[in-house]
């Protein structure tokens, strides 16, 4: 194991976290060196084993175990498993080699079917549902498996999680008419009234 940044006569030998692999063995020797007082028998070297543990890599699904959608976005929707982590690694796919895995499932509780047209790439982060596969009342159950492959690819961790999606239908939005406070107008050919809609409670651009 090269250790970067390590000195010569020091005393005390500092490694930084993620320098060493989980579930590793290792042997650390310390050598001092007195010949110049004590001749050929002032050379001394000691050694000691360490152990490193093991923890287990987190699969994380963004927006928790339930989520209900009113309005799926234009082009559809995206379930994000991208922060997921791995506690032994400095960074996620830091330089100790490790590999990154998504493995996706998504199975239609409404239909009990596997659902259609599922972005299941082992490399994305990502899964995409397009919209014309969600329609109103639909119930999706989505899994991902977070893996790691590190340790030069004898240690395998991984951890999932899983997310129900419903589509609700989208609540209506109210109409209010301004310029009068009753529904029933009185007038006569030669009035002139105006009256506005307004469109409460919605996000969406109103068609009249």
């Amino acid at each position: 194991l090269e250790l970067a940044g390590t000195l010569t006569n020091e005393t005390s030998l500092i490694i930084s976290p993620g320098k060493l692999e989980p579930q590793e063995s290792y042997e650390i020797t310390f050598s001092s060196n007195f010949s110049s007082a004590y001749g050929p028998r002032g050379i001394f070297n000691i050694s000691a084993r360490a152990n490193t543990t093991s923890r287990n890599v987190v699969a994380v699904i963004s927006g928790g175990h339930y989520r209900q959608i009113s309005e799926v976005p234009h082009g559809g929707f995206e379930v994000d498993a991208s922060h997921s982590f791995d506690p032994e690694a400095s960074d996620t796919g830091s330089s100790l080699g490790r590999v990154l895995n998504y493995s996706w499932s998504c199975y239609n509780a409404t239909n009990n079917k596997a659902c259609y047209s599922f972005n299941t790439s082992h490399t994305r982060s990502v899964a995409f549902i397009q919209r014309k596969y969600l329609p109103e009342g639909t119930r999706l159950n989505i899994t991902v498996i977070f893996s790691v492959l590190s340790n030069e690819g004898t240690l395998f961790r991984s951890d999932s999680a899983s997310t129900s999606v419903v589509v609700v239908p989208a609540s209506r939005p109210k109409v209010a008419l301004s310029g009068t406070s009753s529904r029933q107008l009185y007038i006569s050919r030669s009035d002139t009234i105006t009256l506005v809609a307004n469109v409460l409670g919605s996000t969406n651009t109103p068609i009249y």
